[in-house]
């Protein structure tokens, strides 16, 4: 690992559709004894070298428990993990309810502890020390609220933040005086006429909500998407083991990374204040997992359902002009701040394997708590012992507890 703190220095700084697009890699690269693909396609994944020493599996590791203690029914956006609709508050969780434009905060036991109503795209939940962030997509407002549900503060930013809103935005969470808050665009200003590699832009903005002003954005490259526009319609797949950019709230600011590497820099509204690095080796990707995702592509295109429509003419030009894939995996699959304190780091999914590990690091950037997890679970949050967490196909989240704990 290596750890810099910089000064002086300044980052620079059709959505349902492409969660599906997003879901196909995972699910193309991943055995199904039921679709009697053979499982030689796919090198072993203890024959693939890991990437890191920061994801050695080294014991103790901890593992989820297999009965939930608590399930709770919650509008969840699949694939856009950024999008935090439930996260763990207090003693309990808080969630945004299945088809419900409220926050609710749920106990331990499944007691509603309060409600709080008023929005109309509640699609972020985050922290700020001990009271809850919500925000609306739609009128861009952000919500404190403390423990007992009582409004700590309340702001609507549309003025400030209208060169950000090419996207659903969530709160990261704050600390100190800030609050950090991410966008991602869903589409591209200017699509290129023939197919194209963009990657959709992302921002972070501070704010100081005590100032009302918006202290510092960074606009970041986002996910990498062959794209292209047609006439009035655009469509985009995303690059097969393409690069995104992740961002988590921990250790007193934000954290940014592009998945391409193990570089990790902290921002806050005044900056970059640290940069962490860690060994990193790219793991090559094998033909067959290219032609396993090239094959779920195919069944997209040849799909009835998408035969009529311009925004299909599109996806089949961007289709048969060749879907890009990178050589290598990405580095990385995902920043989180759990509700522990640690900054949490996802390895990326080997094809083929049947888990994927987190790793969370302490306030001095080292390895502290090691956790593997069946592909299936979908993290939302991660705390002491316990685990919160969505499965496919389920409109719903668990509490699970975590065991074997050092």
């Amino acid at each position: 690992m290596v750890d810099r703190t910089p000064s002086g220095r300044r980052a620079v700084g059709r959505p349902q559709r492409v969660v599906a697009f997003c879901l196909l890699l995972v699910a193309a690269c991943t055995p199904d004894p039921q679709s009697g693909r053979e499982s030689s396609a796919f090198p072993p994944a203890s024959d693939v070298a890991v990437s890191s020493s920061l994801f050695a599996r080294v014991e103790p590791i901890l593992r989820p428990s297999t009965d939930p203690l608590l399930v709770v029914p919650v509008e969840r956006v699949r694939g856009l993990s950024f999008l935090r609709t439930a996260l763990f508050f207090g003693q309990g969780i808080a969630v945004i309810p299945l088809l419900g434009r409220a926050v609710q905060v749920v106990a331990s036991d499944g007691t509603t502890v309060f409600r709080h109503e008023g929005y109309v795209s509640p699609l972020g939940l985050g922290r700020h020390g001990d009271d809850l962030l919500t925000w609306d997509s739609w009128t861009q407002r952000l919500v404190r609220l403390d423990a007992g549900g009582a409004v700590v503060d309340e702001r609507d930013w549309k003025a400030e933040l209208t060169d950000l809103l090419a996207g659903p935005g969530t709160p990261l969470g704050g600390y100190g005086d800030e609050i950090a808050v991410s966008f991602r665009a869903y589409s591209v200003r200017d699509a290129p006429p023939i197919p194209g590699l963009v990657r959709y832009p992302a921002n972070v903005a501070f704010l100081d909500p005590g100032e009302g002003i918006l202290l510092r954005s960074i606009e970041l490259p986002g996910e990498e998407r062959w794209t292209a526009r047609i006439g009035n319609a655009s469509d985009a797949i995303p690059v097969i083991f393409g690069r995104s950019v992740e961002a988590a709230v921990a250790h007193g600011g934000a954290w940014i990374a592009d998945t391409d590497s193990l570089v990790f820099r902290l921002h806050t509204g005044v900056g970059v204040i640290r940069e962490v690095s860690f060994d990193h080796v790219p793991v090559p990707v094998h033909p067959d997992w290219v032609q396993a995702v090239w094959d779920s592509l195919q069944g997209v295109v040849d799909d009835p359902e998408r035969r009529s429509g311009g925004e299909s003419d599109v996806y089949r030009v961007l289709f048969e002009a060749g879907v890009p894939a990178r050589s290598t995996l990405p580095a990385f699959s995902r920043l989180l701040g759990g509700a522990d304190g640690r900054l949490w780091i996802r390895e990326f999914p080997i094809p083929g394997a049947e888990s994927i590990l987190w790793v969370g690091l302490d306030e001095e950037l080292r390895p502290e708590v090691r956790m593997e997890l069946p592909l299936e679970l979908e993290v939302l949050d991660i705390d002491d012992g316990r685990l919160l967490v969505g499965r496919p196909g389920f409109d719903g989240v668990e509490i699970l507890t975590l065991e074997g704990r050092p």
